[in-house]
């Protein structure tokens, strides 16, 4: 696989997995209301309205991914997501985040030979 193709891999898995969550949601929610004297499980009574949102945040993360660089935009995706997902321990999300950002940006660095994009962080770099 080339440098190319990576992202390309991993934009399709991320696409396919969230299609697969939304039409699971949408099943759920045509459950629930076949069932209409049963109470939710749960607060949210409209889970795809979370995988739209963590869908979004995927096609805002990729279209501003050059521009503002990757160690800034995961990050930002990673913790949207998380607390999409419902946790709420901030030391958690923001250490898990830069962690989680930092693990892969050197593996595919270093393993994979691959230059992320670098967008600000290329203008700090000059400067130092």
């Amino acid at each position: 696989m080339n440098a190319a193709g990576y992202p390309r891999l991993l934009a399709l898995l991320i696409i396919g997995l969230s299609a697969i969550l939304l039409w699971k949601s949408f099943i759920w929610r045509s459950d629930r209301r076949e069932d209409a004297e049963a109470e939710p499980a749960h607060g949210d009574r409209w889970p795809s309205r979370k995988v739209l949102m963590a869908f979004f945040g995927c096609i805002v993360y990729t279209v501003l991914l050059s521009s503002v660089g990757y160690l800034i935009m995961t990050p930002l995706l990673l913790a949207f997501v998380m607390i999409l997902v419902g946790d709420r321990r901030w030391l958690f999300i923001v250490s898990t985040a830069i962690i989680l950002t930092f693990t892969l940006y050197a593996v595919t660095f270093y393993v994979f030979h691959i230059v992320l994009p670098e967008g600000i962080m290329q203008y700090v770099s000059d400067f130092i």
